[in-house]
């Protein structure tokens, strides 16, 4: 059973991948919260596109959070260390800025 959910998962991979990245901020959130969900079900499958999940600047706050999430799930071994450099900017998150 488990075979069967994987080949499902991968096929709707690209079609998801290619909406995160296309539309309004609404949109992304939503299609972002589905792919929570496989990426937590199937971190294995969604290792090699962890590019996907790298935060714009300008993604609202929540899409980020959801973004830094999906990237801690798919981290492994083999990425870890491209997911840490390209990602080692500093966000600058809204609610993060600190009070003068």
């Amino acid at each position: 059973m488990l075979h069967l959910f994987l080949q499902v998962y991968e096929r709707i991979k690209a079609p998801l991948l290619t909406l995160v990245n296309s539309g309004s901020a609404e949109q992304t959130y939503a299609v972002l919260s589905h792919l929570h969900l496989l990426v937590l079900r199937a971190p294995a499958l969604f290792s090699s596109d962890y590019k996907h999940f790298y935060c714009r600047y300008s993604d609202p706050s929540y899409v980020k959070k959801l973004k830094l999430e999906m990237l801690t799930a798919v981290a492994n071994e083999t990425n870890t260390y491209e997911i840490g450099k390209l990602q080692s900017v500093p966000l600058q998150l809204p609610c993060m800025n600190p009070v003068p």
